[in-house]
């Protein structure tokens, strides 16, 4: 099948778009070999090969592929950013990375960098993108049909295409897990509801006890300039509060990290005196002690699968379509079940 693409793969496989393409990614997102065999007879079936080479060497663009992010000082970005260069370095594209937070690089000012140096494609974390940067990227994208993937979250107006991330179920989820492992005293470790996965992560939290008849009320939140910090803070706050909680649950994993660090210091044991259960399965829940039960957040894995949709519309193949990463708990050490 001349020109066959990923979507060709998932169909003649029978299996979803998202795990043809951690397969065909080079993804360490865990698949069965009997799954993981299936794609790859079907990809030899349908005659699936990437040519990116061929296709830089008949353009006149750059192969760069521009990366913004806000931060990488944050697992989260540094992870993504990783599995975006994992699969960019197999390619003949390159990696030009971008940092919006704390810069004093204009958004008209990155657009001009991004048409001069003629870049091959831009991945966007959504939290870069403000509504006037979004006006640009649209311009862009339909006058000079520059490539534009998304990731993280799905911006509610946003026309690209991208692989994201269900916060709102993994908060669910999260509290679900304490509520089967017998906890009804739970408070909530937030920073302040500014960001959009945080809303969500709070919408998931109340829709749990929605769904048992109860409402969230117990929730903390403070501003330090870290979420290490913030983690630190509300571990007194929340014990000092006068209320009898079983289980804290942090709304990132580096708050968790401080809140474990802040209740070691008043001599209270996790998860003997108190269980903890933290949100993304960064590198800190695997190190900190004890180690961090959470949810997963696959950054890595998202990185790889957005390049690789990348890669595949600069292919010239089908348009790409949006890919969701569902939730998943981690257990580990920190929480102990009650009954």
């Amino acid at each position: 099948m001349p020109g066959a693409t990923i979507y060709d793969v998932a169909k003649e496989s029978q299996l979803s778009i998202a795990t043809v393409s951690r397969v065909l990614s080079g993804s360490n997102y865990p698949v069965k070999p009997q799954t993981r065999q299936r794609i790859l007879d079907a990809a030899e079936k349908t005659g699936y090969v990437p040519n990116m080479l061929a296709r830089g060497l008949k353009t006149k663009v750059n192969n760069e592929i521009a990366v913004i992010v806000p931060y990488i000082d944050s697992p989260f970005y540094y992870s993504i950013v990783g599995g975006i260069e994992t699969t960019l370095v197999k390619s003949a594209f390159n990696m030009s990375l971008y940092l919006t937070r704390h810069s004093s690089l204009p958004a008209d000012s990155l657009e001009n960098k991004l048409v001069g140096k003629m870049m091959a494609g831009v991945i966007i974390a959504a939290d870069s993108i403000t509504p006037h940067f979004h006006k640009l990227l649209s311009g862009l994208n339909q006058k000079n049909r520059l490539p534009i993937i998304t990731m993280d979250y799905k911006l509610k107006k946003d026309q690209f295409p991208g692989v994201y991330f269900d916060y709102f179920a993994g908060a669910k989820m999260a509290v679900e897990y304490l509520f089967n492992k017998g906890h009804s005293q739970i408070a909530f470790a937030f920073c302040p509801l500014n960001h959009e996965t945080r809303k969500a992560r709070w919408a998931g939290v109340q829709a749990a006890y929605k769904a048992r008849g109860r409402e969230a009320n117990d929730y903390f939140e403070d501003t330090a300039n870290s979420d290490f910090k913030v983690g630190l803070s509300l571990a007194h706050r929340i014990m000092q509060s006068g209320k009898k909680y079983t289980a804290l649950a942090a709304s990132n994993d580096a708050i968790a990290v401080g809140l474990l660090v802040g209740l070691a210091g008043q001599g209270i044991r996790v998860p003997e005196d108190i269980s903890v259960i933290g949100f993304d399965d960064c590198v800190y829940a695997k190190m900190s002690y004890p180690a961090l039960t959470t949810i997963r957040v696959p950054s890595e894995e998202m990185g790889e699968m957005v390049a690789h949709m990348m890669l595949n519309n600069l292919e010239g193949n089908e348009p790409p379509t949006d890919i969701s990463l569902e939730p998943q708990v981690i257990e580990r050490a920190s929480v102990k079940a009650l009954w």
